[in-house]
């Protein structure tokens, strides 16, 4: 099983650099915390730095386990492992993440701008662990 430690990690902190650029306020932001409800805080909050440690984790399990699915899947070209990224995508974070909208309420377009945060953010990762 041939994962590349490196590839994992850099893998995650493109992640973590997408999501800071897609959700700040100029890009999605905004619309973001208007669907999702969220109040923008009025000061800094306390737990930041374990929030974006933990969003960090849990980047880093998704790229191992992306670079474990690659490996599994014998994926040896650029077009097959990006298609390996999207069925990730398609079968696990759309699907999962449509109970927002079933049983949660939440608007459609605000699942729709979180699984194409996910898309984005999978697909740069799978580039990583294909060229590194």
């Amino acid at each position: 099983m041939g994962v590349n430690l490196v590839a994992v990690l850099i893998a995650s902190i493109v992640a973590m650099a997408v999501g800071h650029i897609w959700y700040a306020p100029g890009v999605f932001g905004k619309e973001w915390m208007k669907l999702a409800k969220i109040k923008p805080p009025k000061k800094k909050q306390k737990h930041m730095a374990s929030t974006i440690i933990l969003a960090w984790l849990s980047n880093i399990v998704m790229a191992y386990v992306l670079a474990i699915f690659l490996s599994f899947t014998k994926a040896s070209t650029l077009a097959t492992s990006l298609v390996v990224g999207v069925l990730v995508w398609v079968g696990f974070i759309a699907t999962v993440s449509l109970g927002s909208i079933l049983w949660e309420g939440k608007p459609v377009k605000l699942y729709v701008l979180n699984i194409a945060y996910n898309l984005v953010s999978i697909t740069l990762m799978v580039l990583v662990l294909y060229f590194l």
